[in-house]
């Protein structure tokens, strides 16, 4: 089995081993030079997608690194509880209900999806996913995806067994 198959996203347990995880590897390798690039390209006064934002630290890295706004979006209500219990005072956090993410249309200047596709089983739950985000983005803004190449880590995810 692999890990979009086994992993039970709303467990507890799962939330709690997400907020613990010493992600220092994917700071350095992906988070910095994604909020980089994201200034870069767009500033610092923007609003700011984080979907599928886990425990939040995305989100609290891209409002250290001076982002006026972030609004983090997941699925787990425990992770959503967790990333708001160490969220600075002004980082925002949703949870997304049945689907549905509770946010007005056009609203973001950017949107980050980090670690977040590798897991999802079927190539038409990442185009929903993706059509979720698109109605949240202002037209003609940006979106920034940071996931694993299972070229390099090895691990066979679903979405990629056919080269999806």
């Amino acid at each position: 089995m692999d890990a979009a198959t086994t992993t039970k996203w709303n467990a507890k347990a799962v939330s709690d081993l997400f907020v613990a995880y010493d992600d220092h590897v994917e700071d350095l390798l992906g988070y910095q030079l994604l909020i980089a690039d994201i200034v870069r390209r767009l500033g610092k006064d923007i609003r700011v997608l984080d979907y599928g934002c886990g425990g939040g630290k995305v989100s609290r890295r891209m409002r250290r690194a001076g982002i006026a706004r972030v609004v983090g979006v997941d699925l787990p209500p425990d992770m959503v509880d967790a990333a708001r219990a160490l969220a600075l005072s002004d980082a925002e956090f949703r949870q997304v209900e049945s689907g549905r993410v509770p946010l007005s249309d056009d609203l973001f200047d950017a949107a980050v999806v980090c670690f977040v596709l590798i897991n999802i089983d079927t190539k038409a739950e990442i185009g929903a996913i993706l059509w979720k985000i698109h109605r949240l983005l202002k037209p003609g803004d940006h979106l920034f995806v940071l996931d694993s190449n299972p070229r390099v880590t090895r691990i066979r995810f679903k979405t990629f067994q056919s080269g999806e």
